[in-house]
């Protein structure tokens, strides 16, 4: 399973109803259109062979080359004039311990119990300004629990599917819809023979931990363990968020704020680029 490159034809006319179909021995995805009207183009990737299913803001699209690529996600801290979130909250105002959403496991939609603390989950989660400033479409909470815009959270559930749960919230002096957004599934695919890290051992006095990353830099995937996943967690380092060429496509195209996205998975990276990035420290 692969990434390949495509050009997208979206429709800024009706035209007549446009069918999916795969191309007879190409094992590509492609877009019969009727009697196109205006329209523009522009480059994204789509999981192929087999991807029958188009996300809604895909479009239609052309297949060109192959492309795999995978990026670390980090909050764009240094963003100017940003805000800053702080929470959540129940409804009455007692802060909860946000890690439910961190772990990468799924949580139940009337609610969880984490480190014996319950957290409920039948009205939206709180969240309030730590500092005021610009809404992001994407912003890391307190114990980087990940908040998305309404928006963004139904494209990245296009792509991310049963791999993702949303779960309402509020922020405090803010209009419009947002939610938590919890990354449930774990891949094993740290490329160890060019990632730097470090184990927990029993001489750490951890045994929960034991076997799992207690840190890694550079961060670097092996693609073939990824099997076409579009957003996910890194089994044994579970604080990392790891996305797909087509994450960062749609950030770009629908200029989705909040993210860094740091390449993890090109093959083209040298030693000494690895050691550079090691020497550099995140972004």
């Amino acid at each position: 399973m692969v990434l390949r490159r495509c050009t997208v034809v979206e429709l800024e006319q009706p035209a007549e109803p446009a069918v999916a179909h795969d191309r007879p021995g190409a094992g590509k995805v492609g877009v019969c259109v009727q009697k196109r009207a205006t329209y523009r183009t522009w480059t994204t990737s789509i999981r192929t062979p087999n991807a029958r299913h188009i996300p809604k803001w895909l479009g239609n699209e052309v297949m060109e080359q192959d492309m795999t690529a995978y990026y670390d996600l980090h909050d764009d801290v240094n963003r100017a004039g940003r805000w800053f979130l702080k929470g959540p909250y129940d409804a009455s105002g007692r802060e909860l311990d946000g890690r439910i959403f961190t772990e990468g496991r799924i949580v139940g939609a009337s609610g969880s119990t984490w480190e014996g603390e319950v957290v409920p989950l039948g009205s939206p989660l709180k969240f309030r300004l730590r500092a005021p400033g610009e809404p992001l479409d994407f912003t890391f909470a307190d114990f980087e629990v990940p908040i998305v815009t309404a928006t963004l959270g139904t494209a990245l559930k296009e792509l991310g599917g049963p791999d993702i749960q949303l779960f309402p919230a509020e922020i405090e002096g803010q209009p419009g819809e947002y939610h938590v957004l919890n990354v449930v599934r774990q891949i094993l695919c740290v490329d160890e023979a060019r990632s730097r890290f470090q184990k927990w051992t029993e001489r750490d006095g951890r045994p929960d931990k034991v076997g799992d990353y207690r840190g890694i830099h550079p961060l670097l995937v092996d693609p073939k363990t990824i099997d076409g996943s579009h957003i996910f967690r890194v089994r044994g380092w579970v604080v990392a968020i790891i996305a797909s060429q087509m994450v960062k496509d749609l950030f770009e195209q629908r200029q989705y704020s909040g993210l860094k996205f740091r390449l993890a998975s090109d093959a083209a990276l040298s030693a000494q680029d690895v050691d550079g990035l090691s020497k550099k420290g995140p972004p």
